[in-house]
């Protein structure tokens, strides 16, 4: 009887939509292994549309369609590597290390390291250098975005110590939370100016600054 419902006419628009999806999906794939490649060579502010849709091998048009805007571009290349460690740091949150500067530390490093693995310290090194020095709206909500949940994880974390006895218990955890987030923040913003080589170097230096925060304070 359904079958009888669907008329000749209704079951071809299935497939052309399918396809449609299929080759949007192909064409967002395209672009942004077009966006990644060229920012492995030059500067944020130099990379245009129109280069872009050249070595995607699509229209300038279908660029901005589907993005917008560059910022919009980015920020969709950026967001699911972003949402990934953010489940990393979940999971951290949920079953740290035992000792408290290790936990941070791992939580800390979980950004650095999947930059690293995905081969792009590069990307994000003008990622940042954009959302610090050239803000638009987009890059502020996004920086927003991504500050309220880094902030809430370290909170989380250390509210998980102090909760087990392991932290004073005088601290005010969500100050204490700030406190770290701006170490964080700083060494990325010293590390988007060029000062620090690589990630690594800059996760150490933050690594260092952990340790003497929370090691005097850890009971």
């Amino acid at each position: 009887m359904t079958e009888a419902l669907l008329s000749e006419t209704e079951e071809p628009k299935v497939a052309p939509t399918s396809l449609r999806e299929r080759n949007k999906q192909k064409k967002r794939v395209a672009i942004f292994d077009a966006t990644r490649e060229l920012l492995q060579g030059e500067l944020y502010a130099r990379m245009t549309m129109e280069a872009i849709a050249e070595r995607a091998e699509v229209s300038v048009a279908t660029v901005y369609k589907y993005f917008g805007t560059k910022d919009g571009l980015v920020i969709e290349l950026v967001r699911g590597d972003m949402e990934e460690m953010l489940e990393e740091v979940g999971k951290i949150v949920a079953d740290p290390p035992a000792n408290l500067s290790d936990a941070m530390i791992a939580l800390l490093e979980r950004p650095n390291s999947m930059q690293v693995a995905k081969g792009q310290p590069r990307l994000v090194r003008h990622i940042f250098d954009k959302m610090w020095y050239q803000k638009g709206d987009l890059l502020n909500e996004f920086a927003r975005w991504m500050t309220d949940r880094m902030k809430a994880s370290i909170e989380a974390l250390l509210a998980d110590f102090q909760g087990r006895g392991m932290l004073e218990r005088s601290l005010n955890t969500a100050a204490l939370a700030r406190i770290i987030y701006t170490l964080l923040d700083y060494n990325y913003i010293i590390f988007a100016r060029g000062d620090f080589v690589s990630l690594e170097e800059m996760a150490e230096l933050t690594n260092k600054q952990v340790r003497l925060l929370l090691d005097n304070w850890s009971t």
